[in-house]
Order: C-alpha cells, then structure tokens, then sequence
C-alpha cells in the first residue's frame, strides 16, 4: 500500500514553484514570434478555431493562418531565426517555428541584428501596455549593461528605415524589463513625436501617461 506523508511547507512551496516554471516555459515554448507594427486591420484563426483580430505586440504561434487584407500592412518577427517579415495586403500566410509557411502576397524578409539578444528582449514586450507585467523586480542591472543596449539601438537606428519601430521597441524593452519608467517615458514621448499616427507609438504614450518621477 502506498504510504503518503504530509508535505512540509516547504515542499510544497518548491512543488508549487516547479509547476509554476514548467507551466510558463510551455506557453513560451510555443511562442514563434510576434508582431511587431500594424498598419490597418488583419485577422488571424489559431489552433482553437475561430477569427480573430490581429493586435500590435501580440504573439504568433505556429499553425496561425494570418489573413492581410488590401491597404495593410502587418511586420512580425521571429523569435529563433531572428528575422523581421513586412506582409503587405492582400496576403495570406501560415505561421511557422522559425519563418512563415504558405504565404500568397508581398512579403520583406530582413535579417535583425545581434541576433543573440534582439529576439530575447522584444520577447518580453508583448504586454507593453501594462507597466511592470514583464519585469525582474528589485533587480537593478548594471550601467554597463543599459549602456550596451543604447549602443545597440544607436546602431540600429542609424541603419533601419526611418519607418521602422524595432530598434525602438528594443530599447524600450530593455528599460521595461528593469523599470527603468522615467527612461521609458522620455523614449514613449520621442517615439512619438517621430511617429505621431503609429498605434504602437500611441500605446507606448499611454502606456507611459504620468510614469515619471514629479
């Protein structure tokens, strides 16, 4: 017969934190990538079936069957290849692991620089619009490292088109991260006023609305 003990409080406390981490690293095991800007409206259906809308900053899966209709665009960018891909409507195309699949339309397929970090810190902005629900709190990170990624974004900027968001989400990202929110509103504001009709530039504003230090 099976003979179970009472777990300790501490046991417990480690089971619960070790289902916690499995459950969370499946859900972004799955993620393919994410998109990035939207000019319009596109649609997608996932794995559960249905449309539904496409929204900046929302995840892809593999699987996704993502309709562009006429006068949109929509860039996305891959998370394991490192790759941003620019849709222009009317397109159809199916998301994959590491690029999309089936695709009918006009696609740009650019190559991210610093491939080892770029995805890993854009990963984390899917939830731009709530300040904090992405961050290691109490964590500071070294000058040096905040500094290495204003030199990235430096670089990045220079060379991207100058309607392109992803060296400024970048940033951004870096600085949610460590709730670095007075950095994070200067940047919202100027990303603003470069792009005063992108939704992704307003999201960031508001998201950032009375952030900073008085």
């Amino acid at each position: 017969m099976l003979n179970l003990l009472p777990l300790s409080l501490r046991e417990l406390c480690l089971a619960c934190c070790a289902l916690a981490f499995c459950v969370l690293t499946n859900a972004t095991a799955q993620d393919a990538g994410m998109v990035t800007q939207l000019q319009g409206e596109a649609s997608y259906q996932g794995a559960e079936g249905g449309d539904a809308r496409v929204t900046s900053f929302m995840k892809i899966r593999p699987g996704d069957q993502v309709r562009v209709p006429a006068s949109t665009s929509l860039k996305l960018v891959y998370f394991k290849s490192a790759t941003a891909e620019v849709w222009r409507g009317p397109a159809t195309f199916v998301v994959g692991s590491e690029k999309s699949e089936l695709g009918n339309g006009q696609v740009t397929v650019t190559a991210l620089p610093q491939a080892a970090q770029v995805p890993v810190e854009l990963a984390r902005i899917s939830s731009i619009n709530r300040i904090g629900a992405v961050v290691v709190r109490g964590i500071k990170p070294p000058e040096a490292d905040v500094k290495q990624a204003r030199e990235r974004y430096d670089t990045w900027r220079a060379q991207a088109p100058a309607d392109d968001l992803l060296p400024d989400l970048y940033l951004y990202s870096v600085l949610k991260q460590y709730e670095r929110k007075d950095e994070m509103k200067v940047l919202a504001d100027d990303v603003l006023k470069r792009f005063p009709n992108s939704e992704e530039a307003k999201s960031l504003a508001r998201a950032n609305a009375g952030s900073a230090k008085k």
